[in-house]
């Protein structure tokens, strides 16, 4: 089964930036690329080198079917499941966290 929680906000912000329009679509489209980076990336290092996938890198890979894949040939592919199998593991569990928006780090 895979499960992804996404949580939206930051409390120890001063509340002076609207969230809309193109702030929130970059806030949130970064937080989607550490959801998705974040086990990604794990699932690499846990496929080693015995894989299809071996020397790949996050940005190299998409995912389709139940696992990963190389975006530009798809056929160097490989099973979440079969990763995870191949590394004793019943499940994988990161955190990630988004950048700090552009108009935050820039008033820092």
């Amino acid at each position: 089964m895979e499960q992804v929680s996404f949580v939206y906000g930051d409390s120890s912000l001063p509340g002076t930036v609207p969230a809309g329009g193109s702030q929130q679509t970059a806030s949130v489209g970064a937080s989607v690329i550490a959801a998705y980076r974040a086990p990604a990336t794990e699932l690499l290092k846990l496929a080693g080198n015995d894989t299809p996938l071996a020397g790949l890198k996050p940005d190299e890979i998409g995912s389709r079917d139940g696992g990963l894949c190389k975006r530009d040939d798809p056929e160097r592919y490989e099973s979440y499941a079969s990763i995870l199998s191949r590394a004793r593991r019943d499940a994988l569990t990161v955190e990630a966290s988004a950048p700090q928006p552009f108009e935050v780090a820039k008033a820092a």
